[in-house]
């Protein structure tokens, strides 16, 4: 009888024991509080050994089960807010801008003055006539241009905002992709001569 008064009794410990480890949430270590216990002396009596043998076997029955829930609840992953840092750069994109929109401007003003030597708008890849029409005045060259500039240049600041790398890269080429068809349209009205060749 005093037998199983004991177990019940170093059961009861071990799942309190538990039980405070869970709460603190650290990991049971039993084993170590199981070998850091003193040895007993010779003195002890043989009730006090049997005592010591049944709470150790106890422990050790019950270690697999409890161990397994206290991992669980434990080691469970917790979701926790990962520190973004601050990705995108200002003076890059207000940089970006102002040179889109310089390329923008002169393509503009030397397009229109081409019209109105005489030339028309070309068809993509080389113009924009999809757009602006094989005649394109000032008010509709701003408005073409300027919306398309500045849908480019909200999707661009967006995804220069991203915390994914490749995302910043493509806002990024919004920018540099009208930086670069605005110069060469600008390159081509250039190279135009000053009346249209009569076929």
């Amino acid at each position: 009888m005093k037998f199983f008064v004991s177990l019940a009794l170093v059961l009861a410990t071990s799942l309190t024991v538990f039980g405070q480890q869970i709460a603190k949430n650290s990991p049971p270590d039993l084993l170590a509080r199981e070998t850091s216990a003193p040895a007993p002396s010779q003195g002890q009596s043989y009730a006090a050994q049997s005592f010591q043998t049944s709470k150790f076997f106890s422990v050790a029955a019950a270690e697999p089960s409890s161990a397994g829930a206290a991992e669980a609840l434990v080691y469970a992953p917790v979701p926790r807010l990962s520190e973004q840092k601050p990705v995108f750069h200002k003076k890059l994109f207000i940089s970006e801008l102002a040179v889109y929109t310089a390329a923008n401007i002169v393509d503009g003003i030397t397009t229109v003055r081409g019209v109105r030597r005489g030339f028309t708008e070309s068809a993509w890849p080389k113009g924009s006539s999809e757009l602006l029409g094989a005649r394109p005045g000032i008010a509709r060259y701003t408005a073409t241009m300027g919306a398309l500039e500045l849908g480019a240049a909200f999707v661009s600041y967006r995804l220069q905002h991203s915390q994914n790398r490749y995302l910043r890269l493509v806002g990024h080429s919004f920018m540099v992709e009208g930086t670069v068809d605005h110069t060469i349209g600008f390159a081509s009205n250039l190279r135009l001569p000053s009346q249209p060749r009569l076929q």
